[in-house]
């Protein structure tokens, strides 16, 4: 779930309806870069999945508020991560639980640099690096799966489920597929969120096998953002999400929370992104 602070109100965002946004975002790439096939953007528009149940059941953070998704402990995160994976395979066949996995192994990742540094003091916690590690074992496992059903090669060396070295086409298109999978995931957050975690959309391409490009992004008010250099097809993208309107309150238990959200009115938000002009062709 995200948490939006707006004046005296928060505005609930379901992942799940996140990632439906990203996935309308990658419909719309084109022009300068070459547009994604339906597969991928069927992987990006559900590599939130195994946030829908988690979602159903929200918790609170410390303070009392419904928890954030950048609040979300590891522990939780490596769940709803693995479960994300399962449903885009089942869901969405073989390429999408390729992509949504390699997602997932590099959420893990990104995680295990955050929680599973050496302590100062005391034993390491053994229990989180093993839940780790039986967590990204399936995930190669998944990947190793997909990659048999879909004749690529399980015998080329990976880092976090991508052969960067390879110069076979499938892998480059991998490659590019993942890197605008985690572009667009970055670009519904920036939008969803109360303020922009990331600035920077890096290690994309304009197709396969070219050199990597980072697309800038920069929020304008609480709706609208430009993006340097321009990655979609039309001059302007319009897109909705829905998400719950509450008052910021501080709740006694989860439970009491759950039974808020499900009363709250339900919205829709739109968003507009647009190009900042001529610069946007050459930055």
């Amino acid at each position: 779930m995200i948490r939006r602070h707006v004046g005296n109100e928060w505005w609930l965002f379901a992942q799940d309806d996140h990632a439906a946004l990203a996935g309308e975002f990658a419909r719309h790439l084109g022009g300068l870069v070459e547009p994604l096939s339906v597969e991928a953007i069927r992987a990006v528009g559900m590599h939130d999945r195994g946030w829908i149940a988690a979602d159903a059941a929200a918790v609170l953070n410390e303070a009392g508020q419904p928890q954030d998704v950048f609040e979300t402990h590891m522990s939780r995160g490596l769940e709803i991560w693995r479960n994300s994976s399962k449903l885009a395979l089942e869901q969405g066949g073989p390429y999408c639980g390729l992509l949504v996995s390699i997602h997932s192994l590099n959420l893990s990742s990104h995680a295990a640099g955050k929680y599973l540094q050496p302590p100062k003091s005391g034993p390491p916690d053994f229990k989180a690096i093993f839940a780790m590690n039986k967590m990204q074992h399936a995930e190669i496992e998944q990947q190793e799966n997909c990659r048999k059903k879909l004749t690529m090669r399980t015998d080329v060396p990976l880092m976090l489920g991508l052969a960067h070295e390879s110069l076979d086409p499938a892998e480059q298109q991998l490659i590019y597929d993942s890197r605008w999978l985690a572009a667009m995931d970055q670009l519904s957050l920036d939008l969803c969120c109360t303020g922009v975690h990331f600035p920077a959309l890096n290690h994309v391409r304009t197709a396969p096998g070219l050199a990597e490009m980072t697309i800038h992004v920069s929020r304008i008010d609480h709706s609208s953002a430009w993006l340097r250099p321009w990655p979609f097809a039309a001059d302007r993208v319009l897109a909705t999400i829905p998400f719950r309107r509450m008052t910021a309150t501080v709740f006694r238990s989860d439970e009491e929370l759950r039974a808020a959200i499900v009363e709250a009115p339900v919205d829709r938000f739109e968003f507009e992104l647009f190009t900042p002009g001529p610069l946007a062709a050459t930055a």
